[in-house]
């Protein structure tokens, strides 16, 4: 980007990198939103014509300031000027989940997986506004998929365990998902998705 400061997809990926930074937690500072604001709208400036400057627009609106509306106005635009984009879908869709749309967020993130079949992290955003819209056996589906894609990654391992109280709430089932989870070769829990459950798990038991 310093080589080419016009690069609008740089810029575009420098503010989802900022906002990444800010939402998982690594630097919650202000001066991160406004690197992040900075990218983004320096991405739009030189390339309005590009679909992922506006995506990336969508995305601080939606992350950064929780301006929904104007979120989906950017993923709209980005989608007018490319409709077979998958991530201006993503961004409806989590729009639409927030706004507590389930039903309309899981089919809008749908389409973005016809786009992009094999993204796990979409795989399990998909598979968690199914559990919200009780589509218990699509979210199912859409977990496994996201550990045949990801085998090492514990998220959707954590989502699939869990589901099994959700859907079914056989504690025990879930109990013993959660222990051949300990089978998969490589599988780490760094960010403690598979403790949460198993703290859940061990609550509900009374263990």
């Amino acid at each position: 980007m310093h080589r080419d400061p016009r690069f609008a997809q740089a810029l575009a990926s420098l503010a989802q990198t900022h906002l990444d930074m800010y939402g998982l937690n690594y630097d919650r500072s202000p001066e991160r939103l406004v690197n992040a604001k900075e990218a983004a709208e320096r991405a739009v400036e030189p390339r309005p014509d590009l679909a992922e400057t506006h995506a990336g627009l969508g995305w601080y609106h939606y992350k950064a300031r929780l301006d929904y509306a104007q979120a989906l106005r950017e993923s709209s635009a980005a989608l007018e000027i490319q409709p077979r984009h998958g991530d201006p879908y993503f961004g409806i869709g989590a729009v639409l989940r927030r706004q507590g749309r389930w039903a309309n967020s899981a089919d809008t993130m749908r389409k973005a997986l016809e786009l992009d079949p094999k993204n796990a992290g979409l795989l399990l955003e998909f598979g968690s506004s199914c559990v919200l819209a009780r589509r218990y056996a699509d979210a199912y589906s859409a977990f496994g998929r996201a550990i045949a894609v990801s085998p090492r990654w514990a998220e959707p391992y954590a989502a699939k365990v869990w589901l099994e109280v959700q859907w079914h709430g056989d504690v025990e089932k879930a109990r013993a998902a959660l222990e051949a989870t300990g089978q998969v070769t490589g599988l780490r829990d760094d960010e403690g998705y598979l403790a949460q459950v198993a703290f859940r798990l061990g609550l509900i038991r009374r263990d």
